[in-house]
């Protein structure tokens, strides 16, 4: 008897991201935070919950998917935030396809995040992959941002390239540099991107 207790316990509590996805979605929507510090949410998350903006709203995200799943009547679920915010792109009947997909697919015991990511988005699989160093800062920033727009780091990265590089004004693309218009202009993308990496 206390083996099948232990047992359900162990299976309740994995789904506890849930739980806690759920107070973090009614604390953000009905702004509970507003009286507290500065009024931001972003301040509340890093000062009163010592995590960042980034993680709870994956949290949130997380909760969502889960909470689609098991109304659509899934015993089994994801079983942490990070497999579960990987298929947060999805709703409605493509979730539900996807999710039935990978659990008559993937053996259960090998559902991991990653081996969801690579079977539901397969164009996104794991290629040859080099480190950049970056402060932890920025390194946070840009977890943030890629989570709050609904893309993963890289997709985010390959954006910001693009509108930088590959635009028809980019200054790579002219054979003459003028200094001092390249100084300008490049005070003036650090200074958008201090304001697209900076805290709500």
């Amino acid at each position: 008897m206390e083996l099948k207790y232990l047992s359900f316990e162990f299976a309740h509590n994995q789904l506890g991201f849930v739980r806690n996805g759920l107070i973090l979605a009614k604390i953000k929507f009905l702004k509970l935070y507003k009286n507290y510090g500065d009024g931001t949410f972003a301040s509340f998350c890093r000062e009163q919950l010592r995590k960042q903006r980034w993680q709870i709203n994956d949290t949130i995200k997380a909760a969502r998917v889960v909470l689609e799943l098991m109304y659509a009547g899934f015993d089994i679920l994801p079983t942490n935030v990070s497999q579960a915010v990987t298929l947060a792109k999805l709703t409605g009947e493509e979730l539900i396809e996807k999710w039935r997909s990978v659990i008559e697919t993937i053996p259960l015991d090998k559902i991991t995040a990653k081996s969801i990511r690579n079977f539901v988005f397969p164009q996104e699989e794991d290629k040859a992959v080099t480190t950049i160093k970056v402060p932890a800062k920025v390194h946070e920033d840009i977890h943030r941002e890629a989570s709050e727009r609904g893309m993963s780091i890289v997709e985010l990265l390959v954006t910001m390239l693009d509108f930088f590089i590959n635009s028809e004004n980019s200054h790579l693309l002219q054979h003459e540099i003028d200094m001092i218009d390249y100084a300008d202009k490049k005070r003036i993308w650090r200074e958008d991107l201090a304001k697209i990496t900076a805290n709500a």
